[in-house]
């Protein structure tokens, strides 16, 4: 007996040895790789500094070793609220406030971190344990990709390096791939290399919601037509949600559902609603003048079945004074996806350009509250250039992007690894700077034709990191709209693809709802003496916090849900998988008075260490 208690003793303790030793052990490296922008994002090209010792100043003004922790009483916060909704639009300039801030810093965390830490209360803590689940440090040196004469050589090694587990490798290698595509004039084929290094990237940063400083305004706000000065226009096509069951006719025999049903389903008024509308059908009177009524800009896909039918006639004429006659913003939506060979308007360039102006010039003249959007389809890129009609010929600039399990619904082309914000990157980096950019269709499907498995989660992930990054990455994105709609029913033969309709799906329901409820998605046409919104704008080097702060983290990493751990003031307030954007609602009362740090660390799924980022802030 004694024996047996004796082995029994000795079990036991080594059990609690190895439990002991497997939850403090440092974790293998993950191999990345860092340089440094304006808004300091991560990308391949540089190794992680050596450890324990301080990073190296490459960050410029504002980086820091994160002090030790600092005890802080627990205690409770208040969530900031949503902007009351207004209804009337102007077109003077925005009377905008202004904020002495300047300067963006931040970078890795050098320091490693124990792995339990105490915290106090914040007004969101995520749905993990408050501490981190492993060292935060890097276990070996990154290795730097080899210098190769071919793509075909980088494509190998980014291959390898992604079976062996070496992202931050693969995503630099696969980049380098493209930029050889890029100076041979092969964009489409170094699109499709870089959305593969999109897959492995990893990008963290720090934001904090605050007005924008007038310097910021320069660069986010252009004053084209109808463009909203801060902040992004939520919209959506729901006329064939099945859910809403309330129905009436529009002018051409279309059924319409009522827009106050589908904003109590998704918890928010939207600003705008978009229909499908042939070019030589009358004006949808009825449907508009029902969204004016509710306060809501008109969106109007304007179809045509070929250039030549658009004329300088009556039919053109009437159509342009109809939109002038509501003195309502209305968009309209031109021929659009003239870069893909399906639309019947593609193969001439010259052509569609003359009958854009055309098209535009009439609106200009008649409704000089009307707005024109030139829009892209995501894919090809290659011939998107040849169809602009040129700064003046356009109001804003479109893109059709969506998220499906398979391309073309083939099960030998899987596209859910792939990051819809890679789609959205090139039109964005050409045209934003000079045009308001509008998302005029997006939607992510949770059920492909090839397969009929049910995706919900993949739909939420995708969902999550365009409608989080849009305000942080893209705030030139000055609308975006969900295509609501069941494509495996609804729509034509051939096209039957996928299911992306919103509102059939609880989780995914739910998680648009919490996407779009961040007070920077505007719900209704934005005045110009309204309150700026405060937006989600990087944190500032010595940035000062006062009264209830409501910081978020932006992380994209080659896990669809990486692990995020704030800590702020050595704390740590926060930590969540959840996919999107990270808000933390902060009472600063709480925290010691003067300068902290705030940190985001950012683990993989099986508890490795991936990156960290920080910045000094100062605490009123």
């Amino acid at each position: 007996m004694r024996v047996w208690l004796f082995f029994l003793v000795v079990a036991l303790m080594a059990g609690a040895w190895w439990l002991n030793t497997t939850s403090s052990a440092p974790l293998s490296a993950t191999r990345l790789s860092a340089s440094v922008s304006s808004v300091a994002r991560w990308r391949p090209g540089q190794p992680f500094p050596p450890l324990p010792a301080p990073p190296p100043p490459i960050l410029g003004k504002g980086l820091r070793r994160i002090e030790p922790a600092q005890t802080v009483q627990p205690s409770s916060t208040s969530v900031v609220s949503a902007p009351a909704r207004n209804s009337v639009s102007r077109d003077e300039k925005p009377r905008l406030a202004s904020r002495n801030l300047d300067g963006v810093a931040s970078g890795p965390g050098g320091a490693s971190y124990p792995t339990a830490i105490s915290s106090f209360s914040s007004g969101t803590r995520g749905n993990l344990p408050l501490r981190l689940p492993g060292p935060a440090t890097i276990g070996r040196p990154v290795r730097r990709v080899p210098r190769f004469s071919t793509a075909a050589a980088y494509r190998a090694y980014a291959e390898r390096a992604a079976r062996e587990g070496r992202y931050g490798e693969a995503a630099e290698a696969f980049r380098a791939e493209a930029a050889i595509y890029r100076r041979m004039g092969l964009n489409d084929a170094a699109a499709l290399q870089e959305r593969k290094a999109a897959r492995y990237a990893t990008d963290v940063r720090l934001f904090a919601e605050r007005a924008a400083t007038p310097g910021e305004m320069k660069t986010l706000y252009t004053g084209a037509k109808l463009e909203p000065f801060a902040g992004c226009y939520i919209g959506a096509f729901i006329d064939r949600d099945e859910r809403l069951t309330r129905t009436f006719f529009g002018d051409n025999y279309q059924v319409h559902r009522h827009p106050e049903d589908f904003a109590r389903l998704v918890g928010k008024p939207h600003a705008s609603y978009f229909m499908y509308l042939s070019y030589g059908q009358p004006f949808p009177y009825t449907w508009v003048s029902r969204l004016k009524a509710e306060g809501a800009i008109p969106h109007i896909a304007l179809e045509p079945r070929n250039m030549r039918q658009v004329q300088n006639d009556a039919y053109l004429q009437n159509f342009a004074r109809a939109c002038g006659s509501l003195n309502w913003p209305v968009f309209i939506r031109f021929a659009g996806e003239m870069n893909g060979f399906w639309t019947p308007y593609h193969r001439d360039p010259a052509l569609y350009r003359a009958k854009f102006r055309l098209l535009h010039q009439t609106l200009r003249r008649h409704a000089p509250r009307a707005a024109t959007i030139w829009c892209v389809n995501s894919v090809p890129f290659e011939n998107i250039a040849s169809y602009y009609p040129g700064d003046d010929g356009c109001d804003w600039v479109g893109i059709n992007v969506y998220a499906v399990p398979f391309y073309d619904n083939d099960p030998r082309r899987p596209a859910q690894a792939d990051n819809p914000l890679a789609l959205i990157e090139p039109i964005y980096n050409r045209y934003a700077r000079r045009k308001p950019i509008a998302i005029c269709e997006f939607a992510a499907s949770h059920m492909a034709a090839a397969d009929r498995v049910r995706r919900t989660a993949l739909a939420v992930d995708k969902m999550a990191q365009v409608y989080g990054a849009l305000p942080r990455l893209f705030p030139r994105i000055k609308m975006i709209n969900w295509f609501d709609m069941n494509n495996l029913v609804n729509a034509r033969p051939g096209r039957q693809l996928n299911d992306y309709s919103l509102t059939s799906q609880p989780a995914l329901l739910a998680a648009y709802r919490r996407a779009v409820s961040e007070p920077s998605f505007l719900t209704d046409v934005q005045r110009a003496d309204d309150a700026p919104p405060p937006l989600p704008r990087p944190l500032l080097a010595e940035q000062k916090l006062s009264g209830v702060a409501r910081l978020s983290v932006w992380a994209k990493t080659y896990v669809p849900r990486p692990k995020i751990y704030l800590h702020v003031a050595g704390k740590i307030v926060y930590g969540s998988n959840e996919p999107g954007a990270h808000v933390v609602t902060l009472n600063t009362a709480q925290l010691p008075a003067g300068r902290q740090t705030v940190t985001a660390f950012v683990f993989d799924e099986r508890n490795k260490f991936i990156t960290s980022v920080s910045s000094p802030v100062v605490v009123r």
